[in-house]
Protein backbone atom coordinates (compact mmCIF):
# COMPACT_ATOMS: atom_id res chain seq x y z
CA UNK A 1 0.00 0.00 0.00
CA UNK A 2 1.51 3.32 -1.08
CA UNK A 3 1.69 6.41 1.11
CA UNK A 4 -1.32 8.34 -0.34
CA UNK A 5 -3.54 5.28 0.07
CA UNK A 6 -2.28 4.76 3.61
CA UNK A 7 -2.99 8.39 4.46
CA UNK A 8 -6.51 8.15 2.97
CA UNK A 9 -7.32 4.97 4.89
CA UNK A 10 -5.99 6.59 8.06
CA UNK A 11 -8.17 9.67 7.52
CA UNK A 12 -11.31 7.57 7.00
CA UNK A 13 -10.53 5.52 10.09
CA UNK A 14 -9.97 8.66 12.18
CA UNK A 15 -13.27 10.13 10.99
CA UNK A 16 -15.15 7.03 12.12
CA UNK A 17 -13.22 6.90 15.39
CA UNK A 18 -13.92 10.58 16.03
CA UNK A 19 -17.66 10.09 15.58
CA UNK A 20 -17.59 7.21 18.08
CA UNK A 21 -15.41 9.10 20.55
CA UNK A 22 -17.72 12.12 20.40
CA UNK A 23 -20.70 10.02 21.44
CA UNK A 24 -18.77 8.08 24.07
CA UNK A 25 -17.08 11.09 25.71
CA UNK A 26 -20.00 13.48 25.08
CA UNK A 27 -17.74 16.06 23.52
CA UNK A 28 -18.14 18.00 20.25
CA UNK A 29 -17.33 15.95 17.20
CA UNK A 30 -14.86 18.53 15.90
CA UNK A 31 -12.92 18.40 19.19
CA UNK A 32 -12.62 14.63 18.95
CA UNK A 33 -11.44 14.89 15.35
CA UNK A 34 -8.79 17.45 16.29
CA UNK A 35 -7.41 15.27 19.09
CA UNK A 36 -7.33 12.24 16.81
CA UNK A 37 -5.71 14.34 14.10
CA UNK A 38 -2.88 15.18 16.47
CA UNK A 39 -2.47 11.51 17.41
CA UNK A 40 -2.75 10.32 13.81
CA UNK A 41 -0.15 12.82 12.60
CA UNK A 42 2.24 11.75 15.35
CA UNK A 43 1.72 8.10 14.44
CA UNK A 44 2.24 8.60 10.71
CA UNK A 45 5.35 10.67 11.40
CA UNK A 46 6.74 7.91 13.63
CA UNK A 47 6.16 5.44 10.78
CA UNK A 48 7.98 7.77 8.32
CA UNK A 49 4.82 8.25 6.25
CA UNK A 50 4.73 11.62 4.51
CA UNK A 51 1.40 13.44 4.89
CA UNK A 52 2.41 16.44 2.78
CA UNK A 53 0.84 15.02 -0.44
CA UNK A 54 -2.50 14.72 1.35
CA UNK A 55 -2.24 18.27 2.71
CA UNK A 56 -1.24 19.55 -0.74
CA UNK A 57 -4.28 17.85 -2.30
CA UNK A 58 -6.52 19.38 0.38
CA UNK A 59 -5.02 22.83 -0.25
CA UNK A 60 -5.57 22.60 -4.00
CA UNK A 61 -9.25 21.63 -3.61
CA UNK A 62 -10.18 23.59 -0.49
CA UNK A 63 -11.91 26.44 -2.32
CA UNK A 64 -13.39 24.58 -5.30
CA UNK A 65 -14.48 21.29 -3.67
CA UNK A 66 -14.36 21.06 0.12
CA UNK A 67 -15.82 24.45 1.02
CA UNK A 68 -18.59 24.25 -1.65
CA UNK A 69 -19.67 20.95 -0.12
CA UNK A 70 -19.96 22.60 3.31
CA UNK A 71 -21.86 25.59 1.90
CA UNK A 72 -24.24 23.49 -0.20
CA UNK A 73 -24.98 21.10 2.67
CA UNK A 74 -25.71 23.85 5.18
CA UNK A 75 -27.72 25.97 2.69
CA UNK A 76 -29.65 22.95 1.41
CA UNK A 77 -30.81 22.18 4.95
CA UNK A 78 -32.31 25.66 5.41
CA UNK A 79 -36.08 25.70 5.54
CA UNK A 80 -36.42 28.17 2.69
CA UNK A 81 -40.22 27.89 2.76
CA UNK A 82 -40.18 29.76 6.08
CA UNK A 83 -38.87 32.92 4.44
CA UNK A 84 -39.11 35.29 7.36
CA UNK A 85 -35.99 33.84 9.01
CA UNK A 86 -33.79 33.99 5.90
CA UNK A 87 -33.41 37.80 5.74
CA UNK A 88 -32.22 37.85 9.36
CA UNK A 89 -29.56 35.21 8.72
CA UNK A 90 -28.43 36.90 5.50
CA UNK A 91 -28.43 40.31 7.20
CA UNK A 92 -26.34 38.97 10.07
CA UNK A 93 -23.83 37.49 7.64
CA UNK A 94 -23.63 40.72 5.62
CA UNK A 95 -23.52 42.96 8.69
CA UNK A 96 -20.86 40.87 10.37
CA UNK A 97 -19.00 40.78 7.05
CA UNK A 98 -18.86 44.57 6.78
CA UNK A 99 -18.33 45.51 10.43
CA UNK A 100 -15.80 42.79 11.19
CA UNK A 101 -14.01 43.35 7.91
CA UNK A 102 -13.38 46.99 8.68
CA UNK A 103 -12.70 46.70 12.41
CA UNK A 104 -10.61 43.55 12.52
CA UNK A 105 -8.83 44.49 9.31
CA UNK A 106 -7.74 47.75 10.90
CA UNK A 107 -6.61 45.94 14.07
CA UNK A 108 -4.57 43.49 12.02
CA UNK A 109 -3.04 46.34 10.04
CA UNK A 110 -2.25 48.49 13.09
CA UNK A 111 -0.83 45.53 14.98
CA UNK A 112 1.75 44.74 12.30
CA UNK A 113 2.26 47.97 10.35
CA UNK A 114 5.10 49.27 12.50
CA UNK A 115 7.01 45.99 12.49
CA UNK A 116 6.42 44.47 9.06
CA UNK A 117 4.64 47.26 7.11
CA UNK A 118 1.62 45.10 6.40
CA UNK A 119 -0.90 46.64 4.02
CA UNK A 120 -4.57 47.03 4.92
CA UNK A 121 -5.58 44.57 2.18
CA UNK A 122 -3.57 41.82 3.88
CA UNK A 123 -5.47 42.61 7.06
CA UNK A 124 -8.75 42.22 5.18
CA UNK A 125 -7.63 38.85 3.81
CA UNK A 126 -6.76 37.68 7.34
CA UNK A 127 -10.13 38.87 8.60
CA UNK A 128 -11.99 37.05 5.83
CA UNK A 129 -10.30 33.82 6.88
CA UNK A 130 -11.42 34.24 10.50
CA UNK A 131 -14.90 35.61 9.87
CA UNK A 132 -17.07 32.49 9.14
CA UNK A 133 -18.36 30.71 12.22
CA UNK A 134 -19.00 27.02 12.62
CA UNK A 135 -22.16 25.45 13.99
CA UNK A 136 -20.19 23.16 16.31
CA UNK A 137 -20.37 25.38 19.37
CA UNK A 138 -23.89 26.55 18.59
CA UNK A 139 -25.31 23.07 18.99
CA UNK A 140 -25.71 23.26 22.81
CA UNK A 141 -27.57 26.55 22.48
CA UNK A 142 -29.75 25.08 19.74
CA UNK A 143 -30.75 22.26 22.10
CA UNK A 144 -32.11 24.76 24.61
CA UNK A 145 -35.73 25.80 24.64
CA UNK A 146 -34.79 29.11 23.05
CA UNK A 147 -36.93 31.13 20.63
CA UNK A 148 -37.29 29.67 17.17
CA UNK A 149 -35.94 32.85 15.60
CA UNK A 150 -32.72 32.54 17.58
CA UNK A 151 -32.22 28.92 16.57
CA UNK A 152 -32.89 29.70 12.91
CA UNK A 153 -30.48 32.63 13.03
CA UNK A 154 -27.60 30.52 14.34
CA UNK A 155 -28.28 27.59 12.05
CA UNK A 156 -28.69 29.58 8.84
CA UNK A 157 -25.80 32.01 9.16
CA UNK A 158 -22.96 29.68 8.12
CA UNK A 159 -23.55 29.35 4.34
CA UNK A 160 -24.02 33.09 3.79
CA UNK A 161 -20.91 34.06 5.76
CA UNK A 162 -18.72 31.34 4.22
CA UNK A 163 -19.84 32.25 0.69
CA UNK A 164 -19.16 35.96 1.21
CA UNK A 165 -15.71 35.33 2.68
CA UNK A 166 -14.72 32.85 -0.01
CA UNK A 167 -15.81 35.28 -2.73
CA UNK A 168 -13.85 38.09 -1.08
CA UNK A 169 -10.70 35.99 -0.86
CA UNK A 170 -11.10 34.98 -4.49
CA UNK A 171 -11.26 38.65 -5.52
CA UNK A 172 -8.19 39.57 -3.44
CA UNK A 173 -6.17 36.69 -4.90
CA UNK A 174 -7.21 37.63 -8.46
CA UNK A 175 -6.32 41.32 -8.18
CA UNK A 176 -4.27 42.23 -11.27
CA UNK A 177 -1.98 44.59 -9.37
CA UNK A 178 -0.01 43.95 -6.25
CA UNK A 179 -2.11 43.19 -3.18
CA UNK A 180 -0.10 45.71 -1.18
CA UNK A 181 -1.05 48.49 -3.64
CA UNK A 182 -4.77 47.60 -3.76
CA UNK A 183 -7.44 49.38 -1.73
CA UNK A 184 -11.03 48.85 -0.64
CA UNK A 185 -12.40 50.29 -3.87
CA UNK A 186 -10.62 47.57 -5.85
CA UNK A 187 -12.13 44.95 -3.54
CA UNK A 188 -15.67 46.30 -3.87
CA UNK A 189 -15.40 46.74 -7.64
CA UNK A 190 -14.33 43.13 -8.02
CA UNK A 191 -16.62 41.65 -5.38
CA UNK A 192 -20.01 43.10 -6.36
CA UNK A 193 -20.06 41.80 -9.99
CA UNK A 194 -18.73 38.42 -8.83
CA UNK A 195 -21.54 38.09 -6.29
CA UNK A 196 -24.22 39.18 -8.76
CA UNK A 197 -23.06 36.77 -11.47
CA UNK A 198 -22.73 33.93 -8.97
CA UNK A 199 -26.23 34.44 -7.52
CA UNK A 200 -27.81 34.72 -11.00
CA UNK A 201 -26.09 31.58 -12.30
CA UNK A 202 -26.85 29.60 -9.15
CA UNK A 203 -30.52 30.59 -9.15
CA UNK A 204 -30.87 29.67 -12.82
CA UNK A 205 -29.17 26.30 -12.40
CA UNK A 206 -31.20 25.56 -9.27
CA UNK A 207 -34.46 26.44 -11.04
CA UNK A 208 -33.61 24.21 -14.00
CA UNK A 209 -32.65 21.36 -11.67
CA UNK A 210 -35.91 21.70 -9.76
CA UNK A 211 -38.13 21.23 -12.83
CA UNK A 212 -37.73 17.42 -13.11
CA UNK A 213 -38.57 17.10 -9.40
CA UNK A 214 -42.12 18.17 -10.17
CA UNK A 215 -42.67 14.89 -12.01
CA UNK A 216 -40.00 12.53 -10.60
CA UNK A 217 -39.14 12.45 -6.91
CA UNK A 218 -37.16 9.24 -6.54
CA UNK A 219 -34.22 9.13 -4.16
CA UNK A 220 -31.57 8.48 -6.82
CA UNK A 221 -32.96 11.24 -9.06
CA UNK A 222 -32.90 13.82 -6.26
CA UNK A 223 -29.36 12.82 -5.27
CA UNK A 224 -27.95 13.08 -8.78
CA UNK A 225 -29.78 16.30 -9.59
CA UNK A 226 -28.48 18.01 -6.46
CA UNK A 227 -24.93 16.88 -7.20
CA UNK A 228 -25.20 17.97 -10.83
CA UNK A 229 -26.66 21.34 -9.86
CA UNK A 230 -23.86 22.03 -7.37
CA UNK A 231 -21.11 21.15 -9.86
CA UNK A 232 -22.66 23.00 -12.80
CA UNK A 233 -23.44 26.13 -10.77
CA UNK A 234 -19.86 26.35 -9.52
CA UNK A 235 -18.24 25.69 -12.91
CA UNK A 236 -20.49 27.96 -14.97
CA UNK A 237 -20.16 30.86 -12.51
CA UNK A 238 -16.37 30.53 -12.48
CA UNK A 239 -16.28 30.45 -16.30
CA UNK A 240 -18.37 33.63 -16.46
CA UNK A 241 -16.11 35.48 -14.00
CA UNK A 242 -18.45 35.17 -11.02
CA UNK A 243 -18.03 33.69 -7.56
CA UNK A 244 -18.64 29.96 -7.81
CA UNK A 245 -19.26 29.62 -4.09
CA UNK A 246 -22.21 32.07 -4.19
CA UNK A 247 -23.61 30.16 -7.16
CA UNK A 248 -23.50 26.98 -5.06
CA UNK A 249 -25.30 28.84 -2.26
CA UNK A 250 -28.04 30.14 -4.57
CA UNK A 251 -28.56 26.73 -6.21
CA UNK A 252 -28.87 25.06 -2.80
CA UNK A 253 -31.44 27.60 -1.61
CA UNK A 254 -33.56 27.14 -4.74
CA UNK A 255 -33.39 23.34 -4.69
CA UNK A 256 -34.00 23.22 -0.95
CA UNK A 257 -37.49 24.70 -1.45
CA UNK A 258 -38.72 21.62 -3.32
CA UNK A 259 -40.95 19.12 -1.48
CA UNK A 260 -38.53 16.30 -2.37
CA UNK A 261 -35.50 18.19 -1.00
CA UNK A 262 -35.28 16.29 2.34
CA UNK A 263 -34.46 13.12 0.41
CA UNK A 264 -31.10 14.51 -0.71
CA UNK A 265 -30.16 15.46 2.85
CA UNK A 266 -29.31 11.78 3.36
CA UNK A 267 -26.52 12.33 0.81
CA UNK A 268 -25.32 15.83 1.72
CA UNK A 269 -25.27 15.41 5.49
CA UNK A 270 -22.59 12.66 5.39
CA UNK A 271 -20.68 14.57 2.71
CA UNK A 272 -20.68 17.71 4.85
CA UNK A 273 -19.52 15.80 7.93
CA UNK A 274 -16.75 14.13 5.94
CA UNK A 275 -15.55 17.45 4.51
CA UNK A 276 -15.62 19.09 7.94
CA UNK A 277 -13.83 16.13 9.52
CA UNK A 278 -11.05 16.12 6.92
CA UNK A 279 -10.40 19.81 7.48
CA UNK A 280 -10.24 19.41 11.27
CA UNK A 281 -7.91 16.43 10.91
CA UNK A 282 -5.74 18.58 8.66
CA UNK A 283 -5.65 21.16 11.45
CA UNK A 284 -4.09 18.52 13.67
CA UNK A 285 -1.35 18.06 11.08
CA UNK A 286 -0.87 21.81 10.61
CA UNK A 287 -0.28 22.29 14.33
CA UNK A 288 3.01 20.42 13.84
CA UNK A 289 4.00 22.47 10.78
CA UNK A 290 3.91 26.05 12.05
CA UNK A 291 5.63 27.89 14.87
CA UNK A 292 2.56 29.25 16.62
CA UNK A 293 3.97 30.77 19.80
CA UNK A 294 4.97 34.02 18.10
CA UNK A 295 1.46 34.62 16.76
CA UNK A 296 -0.53 34.04 19.96
CA UNK A 297 -0.74 37.78 20.90
CA UNK A 298 -1.96 38.69 17.43
CA UNK A 299 -4.52 35.88 17.52
CA UNK A 300 -5.82 37.07 20.91
CA UNK A 301 -6.12 40.66 19.65
CA UNK A 302 -7.96 39.57 16.49
CA UNK A 303 -10.30 37.25 18.39
CA UNK A 304 -11.16 39.89 21.00
CA UNK A 305 -11.90 42.47 18.31
CA UNK A 306 -14.10 40.05 16.35
CA UNK A 307 -16.07 39.09 19.48
CA UNK A 308 -16.90 42.75 20.15
CA UNK A 309 -17.85 43.42 16.54
CA UNK A 310 -19.96 40.27 16.37
CA UNK A 311 -21.86 41.36 19.47
CA UNK A 312 -22.66 44.64 17.73
CA UNK A 313 -23.71 42.78 14.56
CA UNK A 314 -26.05 40.37 16.36
CA UNK A 315 -27.59 43.19 18.41
CA UNK A 316 -28.17 45.30 15.29
CA UNK A 317 -29.80 42.42 13.38
CA UNK A 318 -31.96 41.47 16.36
CA UNK A 319 -33.11 45.07 16.76
CA UNK A 320 -33.82 45.50 13.04
CA UNK A 321 -35.77 42.24 12.63
CA UNK A 322 -37.26 41.76 16.10
CA UNK A 323 -40.86 42.50 15.15
CA UNK A 324 -40.74 40.33 12.07
CA UNK A 325 -38.85 37.27 13.29
CA UNK A 326 -39.66 37.51 17.02
CA UNK A 327 -36.23 36.33 18.12
CA UNK A 328 -36.51 37.64 21.64
CA UNK A 329 -32.76 37.50 22.27
CA UNK A 330 -31.94 38.53 25.83
CA UNK A 331 -28.72 40.21 26.87
CA UNK A 332 -27.38 36.97 28.29
CA UNK A 333 -28.07 35.12 25.06
CA UNK A 334 -26.53 37.95 23.06
CA UNK A 335 -23.30 37.64 25.05
CA UNK A 336 -23.50 33.86 24.78
CA UNK A 337 -23.84 33.95 20.99
CA UNK A 338 -20.80 36.20 20.76
CA UNK A 339 -18.67 34.01 23.03
CA UNK A 340 -19.76 30.76 21.38
CA UNK A 341 -19.14 32.05 17.84
CA UNK A 342 -16.27 29.66 17.32
CA UNK A 343 -14.32 29.07 14.14
CA UNK A 344 -13.97 25.64 12.58
CA UNK A 345 -13.91 23.91 9.21
CA UNK A 346 -14.73 26.98 7.03
CA UNK A 347 -11.83 28.93 8.53
CA UNK A 348 -9.43 26.04 7.91
CA UNK A 349 -10.59 25.74 4.29
CA UNK A 350 -10.12 29.45 3.64
CA UNK A 351 -6.68 29.43 5.27
CA UNK A 352 -5.57 26.47 3.15
CA UNK A 353 -6.96 28.08 -0.02
CA UNK A 354 -4.68 31.10 0.26
CA UNK A 355 -1.92 30.94 -2.35
CA UNK A 356 1.65 30.61 -1.12
CA UNK A 357 2.57 33.72 -3.14
CA UNK A 358 0.32 35.96 -1.02
CA UNK A 359 2.40 38.23 1.24
CA UNK A 360 2.49 37.09 4.88
CA UNK A 361 0.47 33.98 4.09
CA UNK A 362 2.24 32.03 6.84
CA UNK A 363 1.25 34.70 9.35
CA UNK A 364 -2.40 34.54 8.28
CA UNK A 365 -2.46 30.75 8.44
CA UNK A 366 -0.72 30.68 11.81
CA UNK A 367 -3.24 33.08 13.34
CA UNK A 368 -6.11 31.04 11.88
CA UNK A 369 -4.63 27.81 13.27
CA UNK A 370 -4.24 29.31 16.75
CA UNK A 371 -7.79 30.68 16.80
CA UNK A 372 -9.46 27.50 15.52
CA UNK A 373 -7.42 25.23 17.81
CA UNK A 374 -8.35 27.35 20.84
CA UNK A 375 -12.03 27.36 19.86
CA UNK A 376 -12.21 23.60 19.30
CA UNK A 377 -10.19 22.63 22.37
CA UNK A 378 -11.52 25.20 24.87
CA UNK A 379 -14.62 27.05 23.72
CA UNK A 380 -16.52 24.20 22.06
CA UNK A 381 -16.23 21.70 24.97
CA UNK A 382 -17.29 24.42 27.43
CA UNK A 383 -20.20 25.64 25.32
CA UNK A 384 -22.70 23.17 26.78
CA UNK A 385 -21.97 24.23 30.35
CA UNK A 386 -22.02 27.91 29.39
CA UNK A 387 -25.31 27.56 27.55
CA UNK A 388 -27.05 25.80 30.44
CA UNK A 389 -25.70 28.24 33.00
CA UNK A 390 -26.16 31.59 31.28
CA UNK A 391 -29.09 31.17 28.89
CA UNK A 392 -32.49 32.23 30.13
CA UNK A 393 -34.24 29.20 28.72
CA UNK A 394 -34.27 25.78 30.32
CA UNK A 395 -33.37 22.67 28.32
CA UNK A 396 -36.15 20.86 26.55
CA UNK A 397 -37.80 18.33 28.91
CA UNK A 398 -37.29 14.66 28.11
CA UNK A 399 -40.06 12.83 26.30
CA UNK A 400 -42.06 10.59 28.61
CA UNK A 401 -44.70 8.03 27.75
CA UNK A 402 -47.99 8.00 29.58
CA UNK A 403 -50.69 5.43 29.41
CA UNK A 404 -53.97 6.60 27.98
CA UNK A 405 -57.09 4.99 29.37
CA UNK A 406 -60.12 5.14 27.09
CA UNK A 407 -63.41 4.60 28.95
CA UNK A 408 -65.97 2.44 27.23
Amino acid sequence: MNEPTTALVTVLGLLAAGAWLSRAARCPEATAWLLLGLLGTAGLTALDIDIEPWLAMLKSHALDLVLPVLVFQSAYSIDARNRRHLPAAALLAIGAFVLTLVGAGLVYHWFLVDRWHVSWMIGIAATLVLLPTDATAGAPLLRLNSPRGLRMLLRNELPFAAALCAAGIGVIVALPDSVDAANVVDLVVGLVPALVIGVAVGAAVGWLGAQPLRFIAGGAVVHWLSLLAAVLAHRIAEMMGGAGITAVLAAALVLGRQPAAPIAENLWRPLGRAASGMLVLALGALLYSYDLTAYAPLAIAMLSCMLVLRTVSVWAVESATHRRTKMGISRRELALISVLSTRGAPTIALALALPDSLPYVDTIRSVAIVVVAFDLLVTAPASGWLAKRFANHAPLPPITRKKIEIPY
